[in-house]
């Protein structure tokens, strides 16, 4: 469960950033006080998660578009933006309703297709975040580029997990993705890559 900080703890010092007398018993009072809230909703928060997953579980199982069709309508309800803030596997999630309509008509197996469970999701994901990281620091990934190639990822996926993720240097990653996609002779592919980054990363 992903809980986000609501206290600034600098509204509890003074100009020169220590803490006062009145503001540490406020401090710990508000402090009580949200990990009480904390405590009272996280039953509610739990069962969200649960239910979420569930759906969205059940519907990967049945492998057909009516039923991908549905996990995209899901994930836009505002009532799943409000339960995936306490859920990280859910929050990542998230993006794939974006990759899928990108996909649907454009590649032979959607990123759903590719997935069982949500879980599997997440290995991809964190694959594609640990390739990302490498490239960005300057270290070996082939095993990464591999991975890509063996799964059958689309350029989509790529792109817009790429996108999604924490992470600086996104338009020097997508550069040296384009490179690969290249050397595959994936022309259209580096070309999606080269457009997309332009447009959302300068």
């Amino acid at each position: 469960m992903v809980y986000k900080a609501k206290i600034d703890t600098a509204y509890y010092c003074d100009l020169n950033g220590r803490y006062t007398p009145d503001g540490i018993a406020r401090l710990r009072r508000d402090t009580e006080n949200a990990f009480t809230e904390l405590m009272e909703m996280r039953p509610s928060v739990t069962a969200g998660v649960c239910v979420y997953k569930g759906r969205i579980n059940e519907k990967l199982q049945e492998r057909s578009k009516e039923a991908y069709n549905d996990i995209v309508a899901v994930i836009g309800e505002n009532a799943y933006s409000s339960t995936a803030r306490y859920d990280e596997e859910l929050t990542r999630f998230a993006c794939t309703a974006s990759i899928y309509r990108l996909e649907e008509d454009a590649v032979e197996k959607t990123i759903y297709d590719q997935i069982q469970y949500i879980d599997d999701f997440m290995e991809i994901y964190n694959e594609m975040l640990y390739l990302f990281r490498r490239i960005l620091f300057g270290m070996p990934h082939d095993e990464g580029l591999q991975y890509i190639e063996d799964r059958r990822i689309s350029v989509f996926a790529v792109e817009q997990m790429l996108h999604d993720m924490p992470i600086g240097g996104k338009g020097e990653v997508s550069a040296s993705l384009a490179g690969f996609y290249r050397s595959l002779g994936m022309v259209k592919e580096a070309e999606y890559l080269r457009r997309t980054t332009e447009v959302q990363h300068g």
